[in-house]
Formats: structure tokens, sequence, C-alpha cells
């Protein structure tokens, strides 16, 4: 009987530990949700951009391929050449310069883009130069199909460095027949491409990077730096050369889920606190009107003891008095 009262007071402090310790792995498992939630969105956007991204390369290349097989008609001319590559050029924001070169990678029709990068760097006449570049051209000659370069810079222009460098180059052969007469040089710029492609989004949410296989930025969607531990998520292009890949790094951002769920926590943690707090108060009302009788109960039994003529006396089991009465007094002196 006397564990019991014990136990009842260690209840209370018991039960409110276990409710922290739940509401605290409820929390953990909250966090935890966004995270995956936020890793496997991230994971999702990179991979749509980097299928836009071949898309667009893809739909670029077999532009410039058809391009490529007109110019192996005998008659067609530097005009023609001229209204078809501007027009693909419009609506290709990224492509900068659009050459075709003979068999001895001398320019023989040179188009500059329209847009405000279009630049002049291969006036006709000239001679194709650059590792990267003629390593292309001997590739996609080689190979009969269309290539594209590796990343290269080059200021050469008027714009420096503002030029949209770095620069790939897509290579498309020209064939008649067997014969080869050269190639379509069509210089893309790797920021512009990335420009085109990243939306608002996908800009407000992430640091989106173009890295080689190196990891050395090419270009990124942003000047503002993610923080180090922050989730990141990079794919490669499988039409670039080099491992070029995108790389995303998320941005720090309030979340709805864990907002929301997080009130709702603390909502409900100041629920289940008022509700113990009045258990604890009525529980002390009723300890309180329970001593209230015993100390009446206790009185009254005083009482008539003192009133009894007969002696009493109470003794322990060790034959200690634990108390006597007025009359026992008056009996022993």
């Amino acid at each position: 009987k006397s564990r019991r009262p014990e136990l009842s007071r260690y209840a209370y402090p018991i039960a409110i530990a276990l409710l922290a310790a739940l509401l605290a792995g409820l929390a953990y498992l909250i966090v935890n949700e966004d995270r995956e939630l936020r890793r496997d969105a991230l994971n999702r956007d990179v991979d749509t951009l980097v299928q836009s991204i071949s898309l667009r390369l893809e739909t670029m290349s077999e532009a410039a391929t058809k391009i490529a097989l007109n110019v192996a008609d005998a008659g067609y001319n530097e005009r023609r050449f001229t209204s078809a590559t501007r027009e693909l050029m419009l609506q290709k924001q990224e492509l900068m310069h659009m050459a075709f070169v003979d068999a001895d990678r001398r320019v023989r029709w040179s188009v500059a883009s329209p847009g405000p990068l279009g630049d002049a760097t291969r006036p006709a006449d000239s001679e194709i130069g650059g590792d990267a570049v003629r390593a292309a051209i001997a590739h996609a000659q080689k190979s009969h199909s269309a290539f594209f370069s590796p990343p290269y810079e080059d200021v050469s222009g008027p714009a420096g460095a503002d030029n949209g460098s770095p620069f790939t180059d897509l290579v498309v052969p020209v064939f008649r027949e067997e014969a080869y007469l050269g190639a379509i040089l069509a210089r893309v710029s790797l920021p512009q491409l990335l420009r085109s492609t990243v939306n608002l989004e996908l800009a407000r949410n992430y640091r989106i990077s173009l890295i080689d296989d190196a990891g050395k930025v090419l270009a990124t969607s942003t000047l503002s730096e993610a923080r180090p531990d922050a989730a990141r998520y990079a794919v490669p292009i499988a039409l670039l050369p080099d491992g070029l890949a995108i790389e995303a790094s998320a941005f720090k951002q309030r979340s709805p889920l864990l907002g929301n769920a997080l009130a709702w926590l603390v909502g409900g943690l100041s629920l289940v606190v008022m509700a113990t707090l009045v258990a604890l108060a009525r529980r002390d009302v009723r300890q309180a009107r329970v001593e209230r009788v015993l100390r009446a109960e206790t009185a009254f039994r005083r009482a008539m003891e003192d009133s009894l003529a007969t002696g009493m006396e109470v003794i322990d089991r060790e034959g200690v008095i634990r108390h006597v009465n007025p009359a026992f007094c008056q009996m022993t002196g």
C-alpha cells in the first residue's frame, strides 16, 4: 500500500516524458520525409532538364544535318545556305555562328547569328584552327555522323570574354555519294544553352551548373552559391563529350510540408500540455479534498479519545509507547 502513492506520483512525469519522446520521434520522421521529398524533386527536375537539353541538341543536329544534305546538292548556293542557317539561329539563340568548311578545313560560307552574341570569328577563306575542332571534324568525317566537339574557350572576337564562351561545335559531315566535301560547323554557346533551357522556377530553386568530368564549372544559371551541405545531383548529357553534365544544388527554401507539420505539431503539443495541466489540477483538488476529510476524521477521533474516562495508550511492535490519552496520564501520574 505504501508504494502505490509513489507510483502515482511518478505516473504523470513518466507520461509526459513518453509523450515528449513520441513528439520528438514524429518530428524526426516529418523532417526526414521532407528531406526525401526535396531530394526526389531535385532528381526529377534535373532529369527533366537534361532531357530538355538533349532534345534541344538533337533538334539542332537534325536541322544541321538537313542543311548538310542540301549543301551536297550541286545547285545549292551561299544565298540559300545563309537563309537556312539564319532561320535556324533565330530559333536556337545558343547558336553563335554557322559555316560550311571544305575538305581542306577552309571556310567557304560563313554566317553569324543575328542575335546580340553573334560573331564573325570564322570569316570566309579563313582556315579552321584549334585542336579540339580539327579533331571533331576528323571524327565526324570518319564516322559519317554528326558530332559535338569537346568544349573550348575562344575570346578572339570583338566581344572578348563576353562572347558566350565556352563553346562546343556541332560538326556535320557533308558527303556527295562517297566523296567527302567538307562539314557544317555550328558554334554553340554553352552558357546560352543553359539559359535557354533553365526556366524561372528552376533558377529560383537551384544553382544549376554545366560541369566537365573534372568538376570544372563551364556555365552556371546564377552567380549565387548554394550552401556547402546543400543537396546535389548531377546527370551527364549523353550527346556532349568529355563527360559534360548538369549539376544542380538546392537553395535553402521554406518547405510547405514541414511548416504545416510543425504548426500542427506545436498545436497538438499545446493541447496535450493543457490537458495534462488540467488533469494535474483536478488531481490536486481531489487530493486536497481527501486530506481535509482525513484531518476532520483525525480530529474527531482525537476528541473522542480525550473525552474517555478509561485510560488508553498506543504501543508499537517494539513496545514503545506512541500515544496516550489524558485519562491514562491522570491514572499514572
